[in-house]
């Protein structure tokens, strides 16, 4: 009989070796350069004060006391919490809405779809229009435009 020997191997190490490490580098490096140094960056900056022309003086506090003595701060904060909440709160009424428009036998979907994608498919032919009234070789505002500084539009 044979015995077959198990061979042993280094245990693996827990972060895998180098080979991660260099393919999420590029990863790391934007978010370093992208995130993490204008964080520090900024944090550094509001306990200085900079001139119109640059040079910066470090005054430590004083910038966050003169804000949190401002009264526009605490009213700029409340107006902040009620659009997160306005805006949080549109969120379920559009899942409800939206699942509303996909239950079956409702009466009218269709009008309701056409009615709210309306706007969305307004708009960009409303600016076809105008650009084409620009851009009209009989009376368009471009050619008259290029008539009055002495060149001749494409339809002149």
């Amino acid at each position: 009989m044979s015995t077959v020997r198990a061979e042993k191997t280094a245990p693996r190490s827990r972060w895998g070796g180098p080979w991660p490490w260099l393919f999420v580098l590029p990863l790391l490096a934007g978010v370093l350069v992208f995130y993490i140094w204008p964080i520090l960056q900024t944090a550094y900056y509001s306990f200085t004060k900079w001139g119109v022309f640059g040079g910066s003086k470090w005054t430590g506090l004083a910038n966050y006391s003169r804000l949190f003595a401002d009264p526009d701060l605490y009213r700029s904060l409340a107006n902040t919490a009620i659009y997160t909440a306005v805006v949080l709160l549109g969120v379920p009424i559009a899942a409800w809405l939206a699942s509303l428009l996909n239950t079956p036998g409702l009466r009218f979907a269709q009008l309701y779809r056409v009615l709210f994608f309306l706007p969305y498919v307004a708009m960009p032919a409303a600016v076809a229009l105008v650009w084409r009234i620009i851009f009209n070789g009989d009376f368009g505002i471009l050619n008259w435009a290029l008539s009055r500084v002495g060149i001749e539009g494409p339809s002149g």
